[in-house]
């Protein structure tokens, strides 16, 4: 699974900082590939909480 989702600038480097396996990729986007989908999940609602506080994912 890849996995790849569009975030502002300061996001998408605050991100890759503290979730370990994120990779940051062209155009605003992030990169992760999870095992299975119980740790896209995981990742997801990592990357979901940290935004809703950002508020600013798009």
């Amino acid at each position: 699974i890849n996995v790849e989702i569009t975030l502002t600038d300061s996001t998408r480097a605050y991100l890759a900082s503290i979730v370990p396996g994120i990779t940051l990729i062209n155009n605003r986007k992030i990169s992760f590939k999870p095992r299975d989908f119980k740790e896209c999940y995981r990742y997801f609602m990592t990357i979901t909480n940290i935004c809703a506080t950002a508020k600013d994912m798009r």
